[in-house]
């Protein structure tokens, strides 16, 4: 909180010698560069030495802070890379836990980690809600696409394959998985090409095939 300045040992504001009020202009000058984020005096107001007139603070970085459930605990510790959704108009941001507390609440059950991120653009205001996700461990993975490539025939997940003779649906299983890609156990190999992109034109068309429509050989 920034204080009232003083000048010549004089308050904001005082009265003179013959007990009539008068009102003075006096600078209020913050320690540092800052934003009023809060106000706390009236236009009239007297103020005293001990005032406090605004609340203000440097913006130039922010702490998000991070409710960790009591059973995540064990997972999460400082240090841990942190991906960060706050939704429009400020982008996905990274950053790392910088510190964990060691007491849970009692009526939360949650542990308080904390990420301090760098906000000189301004986008991030305190009060917003995020929500984050934390990188507990990295697991080596054969062979993992993007989810939106995987399809269903035949109540089986299937990916699309090129081959020398077009594109061929593979059945395949499926593994460990996070929120953009998944892990393909078995039915696909290292360096095999595969359709990533509108691969649900190529279902349709094997649909329509086996529902007795006519369809051209996919290339």
């Amino acid at each position: 909180c920034a204080k009232p300045s003083f000048q010549d040992g004089k308050p904001a504001m005082a009265k003179s010698s013959d007990e009539n009020e008068k009102l003075a202009w006096y600078p209020l000058r913050a320690p540092f560069d800052a934003t009023v984020i809060d106000k706390h005096i009236t236009l009239g107001e007297k103020l005293s030495g001990d005032s406090y007139a605004f609340t203000v603070a440097d913006m130039s970085s922010v702490w998000i802070n991070l409710n960790i459930h009591q059973k995540d605990l064990a997972l999460v510790k400082p240090g841990q890379h942190v991906r960060i959704a706050a939704g429009p108009p400020v982008p996905k941001l990274e950053g790392t836990i910088s510190y964990l507390s060691p007491v849970v609440g009692q009526s939360s059950r949650t542990t308080l980690a904390r990420v301090v991120l760098d906000n000189t653009s301004g986008l991030l205001r305190p009060g917003t809600f995020v929500t984050a996700d934390v990188l507990v461990d990295k697991v080596p993975a054969k062979v993992a696409v993007a989810k939106d490539t995987l399809q269903h025939l035949d109540n089986k997940t299937t990916i699309f394959v090129r081959t020398d003779h077009g594109f061929e649906p593979r059945t395949v299983t499926l593994g460990r998985s996070n929120d953009a890609f998944v892990e393909i156990t078995s039915g696909l190999e290292p360096g095999e090409k595969i359709v990533t992109k509108n691969s649900f034109r190529l279902k349709a068309e094997l649909e329509n095939v086996a529902g007795g429509g006519h369809a051209g050989h996919a290339h």
